[in-house]
């Protein structure tokens, strides 16, 4: 609701300032910290931190270690110890087999601020008057986000009744092709999640998988062309073409929503060749079609 976008938007604009003399850590409030790592009595080189800013219960490692627990009802001069035991077998010689003692030092405990909600806060959020004026940017907002979700909804309902209705035998090469385009998108996600990095053994494995992932996604794939074609269907029916500047408009999306530059989108789709652009075209072409359908149905209630 309107509140809690507030919020959001105070806890943005927070700063960070001294908590006052004799503060107790606890979740939530941070500790500047200083840590170092010493074996035998010698401090071990790369295991120091000056300065460190920490979240109390964010459960985020310093040095590999999670100081949270060291850290709660601690006040700035306080210091804590803690052990870290090395494997015999770890790369590092100089650990292995080792334990190592950390010493931790509170330099100081700080407290979020969050701003006062007033006139000059919506100010320093953007181009408001005051906070009413904010106020009903927000309240704008959630309504066409639930009006937006609402007709997804619909729309879903829609499409899943258009597959309901119709009965007829799918082109094989149509779904077949669905079908690739469904495992390159799930090879390349795959790849994404391994940093573009693909071992001999994941290429072995993704072909292991391979007929695994098309039963997967053939469901899917036949519903895909079996919707298109309808909304094909229908948009033959009632006339519907794609303007240019309609093409233009669908790729000024596309590139807010991926946030790129939009002569990037272009020339992604451009690069795929005529094919490509007629596809991007009768996407388009097809979401006016449901559309039309959408408003055929609220009309008729």
């Amino acid at each position: 609701d309107v509140d809690k976008a507030l919020d959001r938007f105070r806890a943005q604009q927070a700063k960070l300032d001294a908590a006052p003399p004799g503060t107790l850590l606890a979740e939530g409030l941070y500790a500047v910290v200083r840590i170092e790592g010493v074996v035998d009595g010698e401090p071990v080189e790369g295991s120091k931190k000056e300065g460190h800013l920490h979240k109390v219960g964010s459960q985020e490692p310093v040095l590999g270690l999670v100081i949270d627990d060291a850290l709660v009802g601690k006040q700035e001069g306080d210091h804590a110890e803690l052990q870290q035991e090395y494997a015999a077998t770890h790369p590092d010689a100089r650990l292995a087999g080792k334990v190592v003692t950390f010493h931790l030092s509170v330099l100081g405990v700080k407290q979020k601020i969050l701003p006062p909600l007033d006139d000059e806060f919506a100010k320093d959020c953007g181009e408001y008057e005051n906070l009413d004026a904010l106020k009903d940017m927000i309240r704008s907002e959630l309504e066409s986000v639930l009006k937006r979700d609402i007709e997804e909804g619909y729309k879903d309902r829609i499409m899943e009744r258009l597959l309901e209705m119709h009965h007829f035998d799918l082109p094989e090469t149509l779904v077949e092709r669905e079908i690739r385009t469904l495992v390159r998108q799930r090879v390349m996600e795959e790849q994404r999640k391994k940093g573009g990095k693909f071992s001999m053994d994941d290429q072995i494995q993704m072909e292991e998988q391979a007929k695994r992932i098309q039963q997967e996604v053939a469901p899917g794939a036949q519903k895909r062309v079996k919707l298109a074609l309808v909304l094909e269907a229908i948009a033959d029916k009632e006339g519907i073409s794609v303007s240019e500047q309609e093409i233009e408009e669908e790729l000024t999306n596309l590139a807010k929503g991926l946030q790129v530059p939009l002569d990037d989108i272009r020339k992604m789709v451009e690069s795929g060749g005529e094919s490509s652009l007629q596809e991007f075209e009768d996407r388009i072409r097809a979401e006016k079609a449901l559309q039309l359908v959408y408003q055929f149905a609220v009309i008729q209630g």
